[in-house]
């Protein structure tokens, strides 16, 4: 007797993939830089998220600066993340741009539309493997060790803090597994330095972090995390069967 054999077809939904998040370049300002500021050539070939971390000395919280970058990206009005301000006219913010155009000779400019900005650290990074609608949680503080706890949605996420005190600002250190992407100080009694600095993490399990972040003044702290880019949507699965 002739054997008979069934196919069967079905698509199944599975939990996302995400991307590897990684770092394209960086760059460091300087911390004795009056604004506006313009970095060195960066190649941001890959990336699919621009970030812009400031630590500046506005006179005044809600002075914030403008950015903007050689390619066009985000036509010149890049969002912010965060801002934070607080004691001595310190002002942490941290802005990203999902590029449309990236490549070699790369820069980007930071520049005091108000002219309340008096000295300013900045600290541009360019990553790949992140979502189009990437930003997740957020927070901040004031004359603080640690920026306030955020749990990211995700597995997998970058998360970024960009923090500094005023003139009298040592280098920082930072924990729960941070990398530095740059760091501008002055040491002892310094009337033109403005210390600042940008550390990033990407986060294998989401769970809840609040780094603690350690200098010898004052610190204003700002955090953000970023999605990855999922990578995974349906599967077709096949089974075959008879007897």
């Amino acid at each position: 007797m002739p054997k008979l054999f069934l196919l069967l077809f079905f698509s199944l939904h599975v939990s996302p993939v995400f991307a590897a998040i990684g770092l394209v370049a960086y760059t460091t300002g300087s911390g004795l830089g009056n604004p506006p500021q313009t970095t060195a050539f960066l190649d941001t070939t890959g990336a699919s998220l621009i970030v812009v971390g400031v630590s500046e000395n506005s006179g005044g919280y809600g002075y914030y600066p403008v950015i903007s970058d050689s390619k066009g990206n985000c036509s010149g009005a890049w969002p912010l993340a965060k801002a934070y301000g607080g004691a001595v006219y310190t002002t942490e913010l941290l802005y990203y741009c999902v590029p449309t155009t990236v490549g070699t000779g790369h820069t980007v400019t930071v520049t005091d539309p108000n002219g309340h900005i008096s000295k300013m650290s900045v600290f541009v990074a360019a990553f790949s493997g992140v979502a189009s609608d990437p930003l997740d949680k957020t927070s901040g503080c004031n004359s603080c060790s640690q920026p306030g706890s955020i749990t990211p949605t995700v597995n997998g996420e970058l998360i970024l803090v960009v923090g500094g005190g005023d003139y009298y600002a040592s280098a920082a250190t930072i924990n729960s597994g941070f990398g530095w992407l740059g760091s501008s100080s002055c040491a002892g009694s310094c009337t033109v330095a403005y210390h600042g600095a940008l550390a990033y993490f990407v986060q294998p399990t989401a769970a809840a972090i609040n780094p603690t972040w350690t200098q010898n003044y004052f610190s204003v702290l700002v955090m953000a995390s970023f999605k990855p880019a999922a990578t995974t949507g349906k599967r077709r699965i096949i089974v075959i069967g008879g007897e």
